[in-house]
């Protein structure tokens, strides 16, 4: 994905997108390290687009505007009071921790 993909028309390329942003910019979205090893940012260099995981505007009870059901996608997430897991169909179930408190 590139920084002119619509999503980043109003959220940060350097803090979803650019996994060579510096670490403290990177911090600034929960999925991504140090939370987890392959955050937002190693997901969209992967060309993975924002919408096969999110809600693109997004509905009061999704938590984190987290769509389920698409492929490539989630199939489940659970949220924890410090982080969560999200059974991907890509890959193997992944815990995360925030790595900001809320």
């Amino acid at each position: 994905m590139t920084p002119d993909e619509a999503c980043f028309a109003c959220h940060s390329y350097d803090v979803y997108g650019n996994p060579a942003s510096p670490a403290p910019t990177l911090m600034a979205s929960r999925f991504n390290p140090p939370g987890v090893t392959s955050g937002h940012a190693a997901h969209t260099e992967q060309n993975v687009p924002c919408f096969a995981c999110h809600v693109t505007h997004g509905a009061a009870f999704q938590p984190h505007l987290i769509a389920t059901g698409r492929v490539p996608g989630i199939v489940a997430f659970t949220e924890t009071p410090g982080g969560g897991t999200c059974t991907p169909t890509c890959h193997a179930p992944q815990s995360y921790t925030v790595s900001y408190a809320r």
